[in-house]
């Protein structure tokens, strides 16, 4: 799919969900593989297969955080329906 590797990604990464460290996109030399991982700590995210995934599906993967996105939720959830006390 790619003619050369690809080096920069389209989004911007969020810090570490561990450690709050820097967030390095990268991929692979010898597959369509791209994944996301964290120069302070070494986490990283899953290995995607762009040609199965598209690319970008790396980063999505990293800058997904569910409990956050719930946190939002509630808070938003709350303020709409405050209780009286």
């Amino acid at each position: 799919m790619l003619g050369a590797r690809v080096t920069e990604c389209a989004t911007a990464l969020k810090p570490c969900p561990f450690c709050g460290g820097t967030a390095d996109y990268d991929n692979s030399d010898n597959g369509p593989y791209e994944w996301v991982s964290c120069s302070e700590c070494g986490a990283r995210g899953p290995a995607m297969n762009y040609n199965e995934h598209g690319l970008g599906a790396a980063e999505k993967m990293w800058n997904r955080r569910p409990l956050e996105s719930a946190a939002v939720h509630a808070v938003a959830e709350a303020l709409q329906h405050p209780t009286s006390g």
